[in-house]
């Protein structure tokens, strides 16, 4: 009965099935889990005159008065009229949309979302659509409820009939099999899959409507933690390369260094050694702020690799930052006897790399995703670094490691994340962690500044510029832009750079081609370009250690985080470096943002707050993780339930012989072969 197509219930048909496939649902099962992503109290015409002032309403009906359109300015417009429920009449507004004037006709049907304004006596439109007069009119009712259950739609599916259809569903299935047995509900407070689903379609109470719905949230996010924590244990358990350890030549390595490391580098090169020198493979996240001292702890890594026989990749998200790897690493390897090449796709006489590398002649590569093409074959592939995780998800990982066997993998990140969240990103990899930053490095001194102060702040760049150092700008924008206030980059450029005549200004933005990029950014890192105007497409751990201040403007544009990334471009060398946010807002929440970024430089605080202020969502931006699309868990509004989640796998993982929990063991399976394997 679940597989049935909904063309065959009760209302559907052939025509209105196709614009059910549209939002995903095919079957009376795909029907049954879409779930509603809000709930609102039923508003009716006995309910209109009830209104609480900014409740959330829910309502159908049609147009009995002319709707005007008014104009206050520039970018603000309303339209106003008022509808009828058949029984009652409210007024509405809607903001901003000034193209739907002509779409509102009386007598026209509409379903809208919205708040009520008591002040005002009107609804505030957020979600409008046209339904058809049929779809508004249809008789056939679902259970009396206070509450109303709230779908993604269409314009051509209103939400009555979508309610409409699920009841339908619902009428005809009685009992649906759990995946979950009794004893895990009961242990994590979770309702039945047959009450959930007809709890959070007709729901009785704003309460249970959301226990209801946590059931779906919850059981996603374990499946996704379980599978998590199995592919960490398999690795745990595989037997991969059991490295030799030459302790002596490490110690001498570390000790001609001509610097000192810090206790986190050292406490983590003891992890990594360990790993390496035992039987299972390596699976490890070395997670440090920007400027800790990452690159030189995966060194270490791949010198172990390379005197144990075997072969080594870092493989980096760029190709100036896999060229500057090469560039600092290539002198150190050599005193060692170990030949290092380069592979990106920039980079000539390919074949002759692939020949060096599938006879074991080059036992440190270093490159971009070239490295991962079916045509690059390794002799003994022992070691895969990645750097900057976020530039490669799970699968681009096991595309590499297919490429030996069990090889040792270290990730690096310069990206604090907080601990909550590693728990969903990185569940599969064991952690460690650099917090010290390397001795001799001065804090970046970071001051927040108005518009008004912008000469002065050009003022103090000249003085930095004359004693030989270089600067960055950052703009939020490429062009200007009707949409978006803020500074662009273009424009800017061509203003600073009347400014510093004295200078070369170089520009640096996403419209570029790459070559034209890396061109950029190499005379700035060359020290042909004294400054750099740029979008935030600067590289992320390209290292400059004569720029010494970067200015961001619209810092109030910026999150903590990515304010946090930006500002490591600078302070890369023992010279004292400098930080100015030119923030635009006298809003309250800018003044607090920031105040964190001039009182403290520690990453992993900033990621907290970030987290606190602006949600993960937005913390993320664009950023890929390799996360998988998740139907029900949401980033944004779930993650305090990932401890519980975390919690639920270990229980499961104990539970693997137990055949009351197969049904739940089948969904991990096809999750990690479809998503992790």
């Amino acid at each position: 009965m679940l597989k049935r197509d909904i063309q065959f219930l009760k209302g559907v048909g052939p025509q209105r099935a196709k614009l059910f496939k549209k939002l995903g649902v095919e079957t009376v099962e795909d029907l049954l889990f879409f779930i509603p992503r809000d709930l609102q109290r039923i508003t009716n015409a006995n309910s209109l005159t009830n209104l609480q002032d900014k409740e959330k309403v829910s309502l159908e009906g049609q147009i009995v008065e002319t709707p005007f359109l008014k104009k206050v300015r520039n970018n603000l417009s309303f339209i106003n009229t008022t509808i009828s429920t058949g029984n009652g009449r409210v007024k509405i507004v809607i903001f901003n949309r000034p193209y739907l004037l002509n779409k509102l006709k009386v007598n026209s049907f509409v379903a809208i979302e919205g708040v009520y304004n008591n002040q005002y006596k009107q609804i505030t439109v957020s979600d409008l659509k046209f339904p058809s007069s049929k779809s508004v009119a249809i008789n056939e009712k679902t259970p009396e409820s206070k509450y109303v259950p709230v779908y993604n739609s269409t314009e051509e599916l209103s939400q009555k009939i979508i309610r409409q259809t699920i009841f339908a569903a619902l009428t005809t299935i009685k009992n649906i099999d759990d995946s979950l047995p009794e004893e895990f509900r009961l242990r994590f407070g979770l309702h039945s899959l047959s009450e959930s689903i007809r709890g959070i379609h007709l729901p009785v109470s704003e309460q249970h409507w959301h226990k209801c719905k946590n059931r779906f949230i919850f059981e996603e996010l374990t499946v996704f933690q379980t599978a998590m924590l199995y592919s960490k244990q398999l690795a745990h358990n595989e037997i991969g390369i059991q490295q030799y350890i030459d302790n002596r030549t490490v110690e001498g390595f570390i000790n001609n260094l001509k610097f000192s490391l810090t206790d986190d580098q050292k406490k983590v090169i003891g992890d990594i050694l360990r790993d390496m020198g035992s039987q299972r493979s390596m699976n490890r996240l070395v997670q440090g702020d920007v400027g800790s001292g990452k690159t030189i702890v995966a060194t270490v890594a791949l010198l172990v690799a390379a005197l144990s026989g075997g072969q080594g990749v870092l493989l980096a998200p760029t190709e100036i930052l896999a060229e500057q790897h090469y560039k600092n690493l290539y002198p150190i390897f050599k005193e060692h006897k170990i030949e290092v090449v380069i592979l990106t796709s920039s980079t000539k006489d390919k074949e002759k790399i692939y020949m060096k590398i599938q006879g074991g002649e080059s036992q440190v590569v270093i490159g971009t995703h070239a490295v991962l093409q079916q045509n690059v074959e390794y002799k003994n592939l022992s070691l895969i670094v990645t750097d900057e995780q976020h530039r490669f998800g799970v699968k681009q990982r096991a595309a590499l490691r297919a490429k030996g066997k069990h090889p040792d993998v270290l990730v690096m990140s310069a990206t604090p994340i907080p601990r909550t969240l590693s728990q969903v990103l990185y569940g599969d990899l064991d952690v460690s962690m650099i917090k010290q930053m390397p001795m001799g490095r001065k804090p970046i001194l970071t001051y927040s500044v108005s518009p008004q102060s912008r000469e002065k702040v050009y003022e103090f760049i000249i003085k930095e510029l004359k004693q030989g150092k270089q600067g960055y700008i950052i703009c939020p924008l490429i062009e200007e832009s009707e949409k978006v206030t803020g500074e662009s980059a273009i424009t800017y450029h061509s203003n600073v750079s009347k400014i510093f005549d004295k200078y070369k200004v170089g520009l640096l933005h996403g419209q570029m081609k790459q070559e034209e990029k890396d061109q950029a950014m190499l005379k700035f890192k060359e020290g042909y370009f004294n400054m750099l105007v740029s979008t935030t497409v600067v590289e992320v751990g390209v290292d400059v250690p004569n720029a010494t201040v970067i200015v961001i403007e619209n810092a109030e544009k910026f999150g903590l985080a990515q304010l946090h990334q930006l500002r490591g471009r600078v302070g890369r060398s023992s010279l004292q470096s400098y930080c100015i946010l030119i923030c635009h807002s006298n809003s309250e929440t800018a003044k607090k943002r920031m105040g964190i970024m001039t009182s403290t430089t520690d990453g992993f605080r900033i990621s907290e707050e970030d987290l606190k202020l602006r949600g993960p969502g937005e913390f993320f931006g664009i950023r890929q993780h390799g996360l998988p699309e998740f139907k029900y868990f949401n980033l944004l509004n779930d993650l305090s339930q990932v401890s519980k989640g975390k919690e639920a796998a270990e229980f499961l993982i104990s539970k693997l012989q137990d055949e009351r929990y197969a049904h739940i063991f089948s969904k991990i399976s096809d999750f990690y072969h479809n998503y992790l394997n």
